[in-house]
Order: structure tokens, then sequence, then C-alpha cells
């Protein structure tokens, strides 16, 4: 009785969320409590035509409904924010059904393959830890939707990846679900079509011959929108040799790759947090694209997270349309065991993929960048149109590299050490630098030659649609 006015409770703020009228769902719902079979409910708390429900699986998946439910009501009042239902399904089946055990020795990769090849919603059992030995492949037509209640799956066997996402049509959701990549995986997670991440960790990925990859995205023109959100990466690291740049294999928490011509994908990060990607290449977040043509209206939006800790930069982003919202910076401190050399690159490097064109529309808005003796530079290399707002600098300086413009730094907090400058050859301006209500006019300001002036209108903030 105690479990079904628990189940109750939570169902009512699923149902108010949703439909807003307290009087049907007190209504409604005191109904349910009784166990009423007219609505679908044996006397177990069991849906009637459904799997039973594991030995406390109800409530949890009524309090995870409630709480999902909630996320998406918040994501409808952020603009451009679209993303599909995530509702948790009670009718999940464990993968218990199809063999697997869980005690983090018995090698259930056959179960779980199975699971995943039903193209059923499939539910992990928390506290329990699944071992797999070979690659978990996604790729069964339609919307799935995989419950992990906090459940562990991890490897004791040499894994180039440990689960591969190819839907030729569907969307996957996975809540709640651990990889632990136990320094044998060289990637968690590798998508080739859409998905949502909501709550879910990738650590201890690892490889001593090539990239080690937390995330891995190829985004071409059918994938609807992605989304991260509550997500985190933790320890992902690739040998090097002692030298920054000078590398065995990149090591990066995202790897974010589009790979396409004109299609309006976007990728969001909400809530995460990402960090310490150690090697002589580790970037946290790594943004690249097959072309040169930067007109397409494909994006990254991260909002409210934190990115720390890297062996070479925390951002190399090499396309348009990247977007920053409140988010946290954190360059490592000096004497981070961890780092392997001495800084090149900047805590973040926004540059071009190749030499054809620059890239633009660059937004950080509300965001602080925590330099340190390791690395405090945020550097753009051949960017057009970048907008530095309400952003605060505690240690960090701005700087062009060869060629940038069309720079608008507006009302940010700078320390007393804070620069913008120029270095490289050059400087090719390719528009003014607007600087506003940040410092006295000329302070901390080192610009070898005169920017373009004129009228420029500042990219708009993330907030404002772009």
């Amino acid at each position: 009785m105690v479990e079904r006015l628990r189940v109750t409770f939570f169902a009512l703020v699923h149902c108010v969320l949703a439909h807003g009228v307290l009087a049907h769902c007190v209504l409604a719902l005191s109904v349910l409590a009784l166990g009423v079979g007219a609505l679908g409910c044996d006397g177990d708390g069991g849906m009637d035509g459904g799997v039973p429900p594991m030995d406390g699986a109800t409530s949890d998946a009524a309090v995870e409904d409630a709480r999902i439910d909630d996320a998406r009501v918040g994501d409808a009042e952020t603009p451009d924010a679209e993303a599909p239902d995530t509702g948790v399904p009670i009718d999940a089946d464990p993968v218990e059904s199809f063999g697997a055990v869980g005690d983090g020795t018995t090698d259930d990769t056959a179960a779980i393959q199975a699971a995943f090849d039903s193209g059923r919603n499939i539910s992990f059992e928390a506290g329990r830890t699944y071992r797999i030995s070979a690659q978990i492949d996604v790729d069964q037509d339609g919307d799935q939707i995989v419950v992990g209640n906090g459940a562990t799956v991890t490897t004791t066997t040499v894994l180039a990846t440990a689960f591969e996402v190819d839907k030729a049509s569907g969307l996957l959701t996975v809540h709640d679900l651990v990889f632990d990549g136990n320094r044998l995986a060289a990637r968690g997670w590798y998508f080739l079509s859409a998905f949502i991440l909501e709550r879910c960790r990738v650590f201890d990925v690892y490889n001593d011959s090539g990239a080690a990859i937390a995330y891995r995205l190829d985004v071409d023109d059918a994938w609807s929108n992605a989304d991260f959100r509550d997500c985190s990466c933790d320890n992902i690291v690739s040998e090097g040799n002692g030298e920054i740049g000078d590398s065995i294999g990149a090591s990066r928490c995202i790897s974010l790759y589009w790979d396409y011509d004109a299609s309006p994908v976007t990728v969001r990060i909400d809530g995460c947090e990402l960090g310490n990607v150690w090697g002589d290449d580790g970037d946290v977040i790594d943004i690249s694209q097959r072309n040169n043509s930067y007109d397409s209206d494909a994006r990254l939006e991260v909002r409210d997270t934190t990115i720390s800790n890297a062996g070479r930069r925390l951002i190399k982003n090499r396309s348009s349309n990247t977007y920053w919202e409140n988010v946290t910076f954190n360059s490592p401190q000096a004497d981070n065991p961890n780092l392997t050399g001495t800084p090149s690159a900047g805590m973040i490097a926004i540059s071009r993929f190749t030499a054809d064109e620059d890239t633009n529309r660059h937004i950080f808005n509300r965001c602080t960048f925590n330099g340190t003796g390791f690395e405090n530079r945020v550097i753009i290399v051949w960017v057009d149109d970048i907008t530095i707002s309400e952003c605060t600098f505690n240690g960090a300086d701005f700087a062009i590299y060869q060629r940038g413009g069309g720079v608008c730094f507006q009302n940010n907090t700078v320390d007393s050490e804070f620069n913008i400058y120029t270095y490289g050859p050059g400087p090719t301006y390719t528009g003014p630098i607007v600087e506003t209500g940040t410092m006295p006019p000329g302070d901390y300001v080192n610009l070898p030659g005169a920017p373009p002036q004129g009228s420029f209108e500042c990219p708009r903030a993330i907030d404002e649609g772009t």
C-alpha cells in the first residue's frame, strides 16, 4: 500500500505537468490508488498487458517519468529546444529476460545484444554490473528506450568500441546507464544515428595505440536532433610521446564530426560535467566538419555545463555555429601530474577545418574562463563573427592568431592582468573589434595595426535566437 501511494504521488506530479489540471488528475489518480482495474492496473500494481515489473521497478519508473517530464517542460521554454518525448516506459523488458546475469563476472554480451536486437524498450537492474566482451550493435529500426537505472556495463576484454549506434530510422534514448571502460575499451559510444543520453556516464576509456573517445558522433543529413543531458565523462586517456601535439592518438570526451551538406541538425549538451581528458593531444570537446562551406544551419549548443582539465585544450573547434551559454571552462593546474608537455594551443582554440574560408557565428554568453599556470588563452584563428558577452575572465586572455575579426567583446568581467592581443604572422583583420562595457578604452588591449571600423551588428546571444 505504501508503495502504491508513492507511485500515485509521482504519477500525480506527472499528470499535472502534462495536463495542468489538478482536479482532474486528483480524481483519476484517486482511482489508481485504490487499484481499480478499469485504469489498467492489476492488484499487484502492474500494468495489464505489459511485463510485470521487478521488485521496486514500478516506483522507480514513476519517479523517472515525473522527473523527465519536468525536464521536458523546461526544454519547451527554451527557444529552438524541440527534443523528442523521453518519458521512461513502464513496459521495458529487463535484460535478464534475454539471459543477462549482471554479476560483473558472467559474460552478458550475447544477452545484451539480443535485448537490443529485439527492438523493444529494455531495462537494466539498479546496482548490477554487466560484463561485455564484444561490441554491442544498436541498429534495429524504430525508436528504442533503454532504462539504465544506474547500472554499469564494463569489460575485461580489449574493445575498440563498446556501443555502436547506427539506426536507419528511429531514435535511441538511454537513461542512467554507466559505462566503465576499465582502461580496456578505446571508445564508449559511437553514434552514427540520432540519440538522447540522459544522466549517462563514461569513464576509464584508454588506448595505448590510437584514439581514446568517450562519445563519438558522426552527424549526417539523416539525423534528427541529438542531446546529452546531465551526462559526464572522466579519465579518458591516450598514450603519447611526451610532447604536446606529437601524439600516438587523440583523446576526447566528445568528438563531433559534421558530415553534412546543409542539414539543420542541432546537437545539444546540457547540464553536463566533462573533463579529465589526458594525453599529448587531449581535448575535452573536438568539433570539425567534412566540408568548409560554413553556411549550414547545423549547430552545437552547450548550456549549463562544466568543462575541465585536458592535456592540450578544453575545446578544439573547427566548425561554424557554436553557442555556449553559462559554461565554465577550467584549465588544469600547471603541476597536474597528468600533463605531459608545455602548453601550445590555448585552453579554447577556434579555427577552420581547411584553408577555404573562415568559420563564423560563435557565441559565448555568461560563461566563465578560469585560466591557470598551464594555459590561459582563448584563441581565434581565421574566425569571423564571434561574440563574448557577460562572461568572466579569471587569469585568462583573449588572443587573435594570424587572422580574425568581427569580434564583439561586451559587458564582461576581467581581472587586472587581462589582455586582448594578437600574435603570429600578420595580423590580418577581417572585421572590427567591438569592445563595450568591459574596461576603460585602451586598457589591457594590445592590437597592433588598426582593426577595421564602421558599423557592425554583433551576433545575438543564444537565448535571443540566431
